[in-house]
């Protein structure tokens, strides 16, 4: 039996996509006043607006004879056009097509432009309506480049904002929120309330593919309040009732979920929309356990589909259909299912929904026992979220950061998937990847190394066997666009006049199809199939994934003259899969069986305990060690590990390493420890060479506030920091210090070049929200952010920043921007980092930084010096601490507890630091 966990995404509500139509143009009548006086062209335009189309079209077609007949140039187009719109009515689409495509061409050689942009508008709504998007596309833009004022012919926006939903369906989530924000914008202009309510619903499809959640639902409800205004709009109140079904869907609300959809039913006044609100409250039925339901309700919808020839519909009520199947035990259903839903998939372009089905297909395979063929799917389910992600690059940070989170556990179940076959560099690769997007969300652009360029590498074996279901695949396709259209042709054309060899091929398409579906079925399950992936399974401990880059790590970690590992923690619903990546050889694994709901809530707690430094850390430290460190503690004894290079996932970003406790002593005290990042291997065994040439400024002026966004931070002069910048100033030669007013960002940057150290004792934070405002205060009251660091040269060998919060920002969640600050530095050309998790003490830094860099003056690595101002504060003794603030007295309350994490925990080096 095939179970989903609750707590991961799964399509199967994704899956009905539920486009709303973006308004038409009415169907102009002709226009021409000697057609008009023709009896045909007056029953024409009497019947067409009676809707008896059957007995409108023998009207129109006459028309249109008698002004071809005649050369009568200017009334050809309006004509044609009509009648292209009533064999569109009729569902006669190959032939409202034909006539179409001829229509801008002679309406251009009259100067008839509005009937140029009709044609190309209707034209692009049968491609969509079709499933093919990408040629919708050409035909919306081709409409909306007709010289026309977009005030004067309401067309041109509603073609605008027809474009945004075929861009919203084939992943390009940039310009349909492009589209669709400048055709809102033209509608509540020109008070076009039906307009704004379809343009609010598919703005709310954007979202809610973004992981919008409560902006999809805002946008659902304003559709809705529109529709209800008098008249009533059925057709819309159907379509936002439906959505906002389609966002509680998404959120996990399943039964909330059903009752709208169940309200939408009541007003759905075509097939279409009946067709797709069926699929989606069938897969809400699916996941409430009521199955049989659920398959009556998606194989409705699957009937209508196909009846009316909607392919996108039919391959969303596949994939419902297969989801339930799956849920069932029905595996062969289930994968002929899936596979019919990712052929139409591929067939229209729509890359979110291959994406999503070929992770179901993935997890169906591994939930029945096969996790090599499962790995496939995963991977390239992955590809394709990676190749929507990297379109995402024109929208701010925050929106990124949602698509990200919602994709992610795709990237945790392949992570897991692996890691069950043992398969652990590849595990490896993935988080990696995982990782270097989640920073990537938060500050755009970061660097990677040559590994996390590449996406996630198939192997040999996954090659061979991708390429054999690919050419599967490109059969299916094929014949399934053929057997798409002939039904479509065939649709128009009464029963008795079907030619005997359309017929013929209509049988043979759909008899090819059914053997290729079960041709698929038997290509996984096939001996060969088998035999291939059993062999790689069998292989994989000796070769890897046949991908020597992905030794690089431990490659590197053998070169250093001192022993060290990489330490991954993988968070999973259930669980932790703990990655140990070590020199020269596979990484070693280890599960603990702790939930990610358990353990978050352990973070929250110790985070907390940590921040007060009267309170005790020690119970939640020693959990922790616990969960992270015990499990692996044989394999770091044996190895003599000396620095451990950590790369924290999901909450554990918020914590530091070096505060857990094995009831005897601190982390800190037994290892060094450096947090890794994904670029941190192209320079991992750099050394600071020379004199320490330190360029330093202190935040010592009264303070500033100011608001970004909704927030308002206030900062006030740092006591110590100036006294911080005398000792080092004090201590290493060559020192420059800019305090106070002269603490001017243009002029420090402008000596930068002269220093191979930065040290900054200052205020800095994160903006929630709004990861590229986040900034580092200066003197004069300027913030200079993270987009503008991106953009800068900070070659330096070390920045410090001594001061709040700096590598951190807002509330609790999974701790992304953590790590963020790293990257945007290392992008900046800065070796190692030195900041802090919390809002420091100015007096206990002081003392922190002081035995920093009295380390470093001695010869000391970064992370060996780092780890040795720590333990002089641990150790807690007072001449040791003032011998090391150059005789600067603490006042009795820190100098008294400088030995609790709150103290000396807080700062971390991200980077190199050998």
């Amino acid at each position: 039996m095939w179970t989903a966990s609750r707590s991961r995404p799964l399509w199967v509500l994704l899956a009905g996509l539920p486009l709303a139509a973006a308004v038409a143009q009415p169907a102009p009548a002709p226009q021409p006043s000697h057609l008009e006086e023709s009896d045909h062209a007056v029953t024409c335009a009497a019947l067409t607006k009676a809707k008896r189309y059957a007995d409108a079209l023998v009207a129109c077609e006459r028309v249109l004879a008698t002004a071809e007949r005649e050369a009568r140039t200017a009334e050809i187009p309006p004509a044609r056009y009509q009648v292209a719109t009533i064999l569109d009515q009729l569902d006669r689409d190959d032939e409202a097509l034909l006539q179409l495509q001829r229509v801008p061409a002679e309406a251009a050689a009259v100067g008839d432009l509005h009937r140029q942009l009709y044609a190309l508008n209707r034209q692009g709504n049968i491609h969509s309506s079709r499933g093919s998007y990408e040629r919708a596309i050409e035909c919306f833009g081709e409409a909306l480049a007709v010289p026309l004022d977009p005030a004067e012919v309401p067309t041109l926006v509603h073609a605008r904002a027809n474009r945004g939903i075929a861009w919203y369906t084939v992943g390009n989530y940039v310009n349909a929120l492009a589209d669709l924000e400048h055709a809102r914008e033209a509608y509540e202009s020109a008070g076009h309330r039906n307009g704004q309510a379809s343009t609010y619903i598919n703005l709310g499809l954007v979202n809610e593919a973004l992981g919008e959640l409560d902006s999809a639902r805002g946008n659902f409800r304003r559709a809705l309040e529109l529709a209800e205004q008098d008249p009533i709009d059925e057709r819309r109140i159907a379509e936002a009732t439906h959505n906002l079904g389609y966002a509680a869907g998404a959120a996990g609300e399943y039964d909330v979920a059903a009752g709208y959809y169940t309200a939408s039913l009541r007003f759905a006044g075509d097939e279409r929309a009946r067709a797709r609100t069926l699929n989606n409250l069938g897969a809400a039925y699916g996941e409430l356990g009521r199955y049989e339901e659920a398959a009556r309700a998606v194989e409705e919808s699957l009937a209508i589909a196909g009846r009316i020839g909607a392919r996108a519909l039919e391959g969303y009520a596949l994939d419902s259909l297969g989801t339930i199947q799956a849920y069932r035990g029905e595996t062969g259903p289930a994968l002929a299912s899936y596979q019919q839903a990712l052929l139409i998939a591929r067939e229209t372009g729509d890359r979110r929904g291959q994406q999503l089905t070929l992770a179901n297909l993935g997890r169906l395979l591994a939930d029945t026992g096969q996790p090599s063929l499962a790995t496939v799917f995963y991977k390239r389910s992955i590809n394709i979220s990676e190749s929507i992600r990297a379109d995402l690059g024109a929208l701010p940070e925050s929106r990124q950061q949602s698509y990200v989170q919602s994709v992610s556990g795709t990237y945790r179940e392949l992570a897991a998937l692996l890691i069950g076959q043992n398969r652990l560099l590849e595990a490896q690769r993935v988080i990696d990847l995982l990782k270097l997007q989640e920073a990537d969300e938060f500050l755009r652009g970061v660097r990677g190394n040559g590994e996390t360029a590449t996406g996630i590498p198939q192997t040999a074996t996954e090659h061979e066997i991708l390429g054999d279901y690919d050419e599967l695949s490109r059969k299916a396709i094929e014949a399934g666009i053929e057997l798409a259209a002939l039904e479509d042709r065939l649709r128009g054309i009464p029963r008795e006049e079907r030619s005997p060899a359309d017929l013929e091929r209509l049988a043979e398409l759909r008899t090819l199809l059914d053997a290729m579906r079960t041709a698929f079925i038997a290509f996984l399950s096939s001996p060969e199939v088998r035999d291939v992936m059993a062999e790689a399974q069998r292989r994989i401990g000796a070769e890897a994934v046949e991908l020597p880059q992905l030794d690089t790590i431990g490659n590197k970690l053998g070169e250093l003259d001192r022993k060290a590992v990489v330490l991954y923690p993988l968070m999973l619903p259930d669980r932790i899969e703990l990655l140990l990546a070590t020199p020269r050889s596979e990484p070693i694994h280890r599960r603990v069986d702790v939930s990610q709901a358990e353990l978050r809530a352990a973070v929250f707690e110790f985070r907390r305990a940590l921040l007060d430094a009267d309170g005790d850390a020690l119970p939640l430290a020693q959990q922790l060690y616990d969960w992270l460190i015990r499990p692996i503690e044989p394999e770091l004894e044996r190895l003599g590990t000396e620095l451990i290079l950590y790369s924290p996932d999901d909450a554990l970003r918020y914590v530091p390493l070096a505060a857990l406790h094995d009831g005897e002593s601190w982390l800190i005290e037994r290892y060094r420890i450096s947090y890794w990042t994904d670029s941190t291997i192209i320079n991992l065994d750099h050394r600071m060479e020379g004199p320490l040439r330190v360029l330093g400024g202190a935040y010592t002026v009264p303070g500033h506030s100011f608001a970004i966004g909704d927030e308002t931070f206030r900062f006030e002069g740092l006591e110590f920091a100036g006294r911080e910048m005398d000792t080092i100033a004090a201590m290493l030669d060559g020192t420059l210090s800019l305090p106070g007013d002269a603490f001017v960002f243009d002029d420090l940057y402008r000596e930068l070049f002269d220093f191979n150290v930065l040290h900054l004792a200052t205020h800095a934070a994160v903006v929630v929200g709004q990861p590229s405002d986040s900034f580092i205060l200066f003197g004069d009251g300027r913030r200079v952010t993270l987009q503008e660091i991106r953009s800068l040269n900070f070659d330096v060998d070390l920045v410090v920043l001594s001061a709040c919060e700096t590598a951190l920002g807002g509330g609790l969640s999974d701790g992304v921007e953590v790590l963020g600050l790293g990257y945007a530095m290392q992008n900046s050309k800065a070796r190692s980092i030195v900041a802090s998790l919390w809002r420091v003490s100015d007096g206990g830094t002081h003392a922190l930084m002081s035995e920093f860099y009295r380390q470093l003056a001695g010869g000391a690595s970064r992370v060996d010096a780092l780890r040795a101002a720590q333990l002089l504060l641990i150790r807690n003794d007072a001449d040791a601490v003032s011998a090391a603030n150059r005789g600067v007295q603490l006042a009795q309350p820190v100098s008294s507890r400088l030995d609790h994490p709150y103290y000396w925990a807080p700062f971390i080096l991200i980077g190199t630091g050998l």
